[in-house]
């Protein structure tokens, strides 16, 4: 079975599907939600690429730009990386393709919806 280019970009990952969830800031926690979308609203909302990597940051990667539009988003434990490419010409993810980031995230690293939880103030 052959890899798809994005897929052999992950390197060293370790799935843990029994993570801790992770907490939150409620704009974080709504961008990451809209990768695993629970209602039509979700199904449809488009996200800031900079909301994205800002949300990333705050459940533990970081990103480095990997040349062209590509960014990695190395996990802040060094325990696996993901690489995703940037949208452009307009900084924004549509639906479709923050869902499919959002399977790929559950593949390597046991991401779901229940993953992420508003933090307590």
């Amino acid at each position: 079975m052959q890899q798809s280019s994005e897929d052999a970009a992950v390197a060293d990952v370790k799935q843990d599907p029994q993570a801790a969830v992770i907490t939150v800031s409620k704009r974080t926690l709504g961008v990451l939600q809209a990768m695993y979308p629970a209602t039509v609203e979700e199904r449809h909302s488009s996200v800031d690429w900079d909301a994205f990597v800002q949300s990333m940051d705050k459940a533990g990667f970081f990103a480095k730009n990997g040349g062209g539009s590509i960014v990695t988003f190395e996990r802040v434990s060094g325990e696996g990386k993901i690489a995703f490419h940037r949208p452009h010409p307009e900084p924004k993810i549509d639906p479709v393709m923050l869902q499919s980031m959002g399977r790929r995230m559950n593949k390597w690293f046991g991401w779901t919806r229940e993953s992420f939880a508003l933090a307590e103030k």
